[in-house]
């Protein structure tokens, strides 16, 4: 584990991690990074936390229900980076081949709230941290990819057997009769290889995300076996583990104090969020970060008012800009401390859009978000109704509610 504390260092880590990999000579390698905002979590794929794998199937074949033209003509793994560009949880794992791209996600804020003996919470900054791994890696079309990418799509339930998997994968063909004869060949020995492993995958860059963070992933299987004795009748059944096993025992790790001062060095070589997410929301909330006046700079508008008391200005509330801390205190001061810092984070990163009240899926989706932040201490009635109330005040601030110049 190591600590860095600029870019100067981390690239001067990452070109010595390099020269030692070119020392061996390993063509068929490909270096892989991760960046993560807190360094105590451990890699898990989305679909692998909250038992997840369960419902797996159901999940994606409702999603090809709806919108069954998007997928046409493309094989399961583009379908599974298709669904995770949408924000759909699946077994793939984001990574990258370019480490300021790592670094730029292991420096994203991270903040955790901890209670006190005396029942009150303090807040506690996480570091982050960037993991590697120098591996071999593998295209869509071989094999061992084909096998596991067809695996999220397979409802696999008490009944499957081995045997029963391979049927299936020749009747889909995702397999020949000899790649089946190739995977039978000693008690299944390269078939059970396949099925217990995570592979690194680059793949064609099918969206411009994919293009701008140099993306690729791994793909995982874990497929349990009853009976190791006789691999072909023995039953199979999903299940999940975490992938930091894939990396290197070595991580190297961003202190929480550094990571803003790293943002702003990435941000001079053109690593940030506007160059590394082309979706509009995330250009325009870069834009307002970089564009952030000067507090006073500019005045606070006045209603003009022809009878000549000019001494109170007629504010129109629905053009202020509302002050989340204070609308939540007031509002959701029922809730723990935990709960009220959530709802307020939530809400200052979502209304940073411009012209976010005149947007229906922003005032929706905070609306969402804090109903749900609410359920985990209110009933759904209750938090629904609260949600509302937040809204609201968001949207018509009263004057106490407000962020004065």
């Amino acid at each position: 584990m190591s600590k860095i504390n600029s870019l100067k260092a981390f690239v001067e880590y990452i070109m010595k991690l390099r020269e030692e990999s070119l020392s061996q000579g390993l063509s068929s390698h490909q270096w892989f990074f991760r960046g993560q905002e807190n360094s105590e979590w451990s890699i898990y794929p989305n679909v692998f936390r909250n038992d997840g794998v369960a419902k797996e199937n159901h999940i994606i074949q409702g999603a090809l229900r709806q919108n069954p033209f998007e997928f046409q003509n493309k094989n399961d793994f583009e379908i599974l980076t298709k669904l995770q560009h949408y924000g759909l949880g699946t077994r793939l794992l984001d990574v990258t081949l370019n480490p300021l791209v790592a670094l730029y996600f292991a420096t994203e804020p991270s903040v955790e709230y901890k209670e006190n003996k005396n029942g009150q919470f303090s807040q506690e900054e996480k570091d982050g941290v960037v993991f590697f791994q120098f591996s071999p890696w593998h295209t869509t079309n071989e094999l061992c990819i084909r096998i596991a990418s067809t695996i999220p799509f397979l409802e696999i339930n008490s009944s499957w057997t081995t045997d029963v998997l391979l049927n299936k994968l020749k009747t889909d063909h995702v397999i020949t009769d000899d790649e089946e004869s190739l995977l039978i060949q000693d008690n299944c020995k390269l078939l059970v290889e396949y099925l217990q492993d995570s592979f690194f995958v680059i793949s064609s860059h099918s969206n411009e995300r994919l293009i701008r963070q140099s993306g690729a992933f791994i793909i995982p299987t874990f497929i349990n076996f009853e009976n190791g004795h006789n691999v072909r009748q023995s039953q199979i059944a999903k299940s999940h583990k975490s992938l930091n096993e894939k990396f290197s025992a070595d991580t190297i790790i961003i202190p929480a104090k550094s990571k803003q001062a790293i943002r702003e060095e990435l941000d001079f070589f053109n690593i940030n969020e506007a160059t590394l997410f082309p979706e509009l929301e995330h250009q325009m909330t870069y834009i307002k970060q970089r564009s952030i006046p000067i507090s006073g700079i500019v005045p606070s508008f006045i209603q003009f008012d022809s009878s000549g008391d000019l001494d109170t200005p007629m504010l129109d509330y629905n053009d202020k800009q509302p002050n989340a801390r204070v609308i939540i205190t007031k509002l959701a001061n029922e809730t723990s401390l935990a709960t009220q810092e959530s709802l307020i984070i939530a809400i200052e990163e979502m209304i940073q859009l411009i012209d976010w009240k005149q947007k229906q899926s922003i005032r929706s989706k905070i609306k969402r978000i804090c109903k749900r932040i609410l359920q985990e201490e209110m009933s759904v009635v209750d938090s629904t109704q609260l949600s509302e109330s937040i809204l609201n005040a968001l949207l018509s601030p009263s004057v106490e509610m407000v962020i004065h110049d």
